[in-house]
């Protein structure tokens, strides 16, 4: 799941950039961003709530949970797909390690393991 967000974002990250300046000013892009990040933010409940039908992270909230970590996914992937790039950070990190980092995060979030 980590995967395909991240190469369909990195395939679009230039409309992705673009809607989150825009959206800052205008109510449309707003509205835009805001069904991108609720799309995300629904995988990530559904999961919390898979987690918590198997007995683990009972103390989650799934919609808190979900908008955390969708909104980290979000950020982390703009930073280092983006323009900015880890290069600027002085940090090496190719795809499959962001992509690694994104889902052991996801995981012992909701696992604890």
């Amino acid at each position: 799941m980590v995967t395909g967000y991240w190469n369909i974002f990195k395939q679009n990250i230039g409309i992705m950039i673009a809607v989150a300046q825009l959206a800052a000013t205008q109510r449309r892009f707003a509205a835009v961003q805001n069904e991108f990040r609720r799309f995300g933010m629904d995988i990530v409940a559904a999961s919390v709530r898979r987690a918590q039908e198997q007995g683990y992270g009972a103390e989650l909230h799934p919609q808190h949970t979900a908008a955390a970590i969708a909104l980290l996914f979000e950020n982390f992937t703009t930073v280092f797909v983006g323009r900015s790039g880890p290069e600027n950070l002085r940090l090496d990190i190719s795809d499959e390690d962001a992509i690694k980092t994104l889902s052991m995060i996801w995981k012992k979030t909701l696992y604890g393991t």
